[in-house]
């Protein structure tokens, strides 16, 4: 657990591919206008966003935990 909550780089490479995930989800769903173009593809990335989200989380309460034990 304090490997995680003091890993910064872990932290800082998943929130950067977090708003890369976020932006490329806004880019193709903005190229994609009304039609239903990139469906598989957004929807893939809909999937590792999540991934991500819950990584993130992991470790955010690994950061608190850490700092509530120390």
């Amino acid at each position: 657990m304090r490997s995680l909550a003091t890993n910064s780089a872990l932290a800082i490479v998943t929130v950067s591919s977090v708003m890369v995930l976020i932006i490329g989800h806004e880019f193709l769903a903005a190229v994609a206008g009304e039609t239903n173009r990139f469906v598989v593809t957004r929807r893939w990335v809909s999937r590792a966003f999540s991934v991500l989200l819950v990584l993130l989380a992991v470790l955010i309460i690994a950061r608190f935990y850490y700092l509530r034990a120390a």
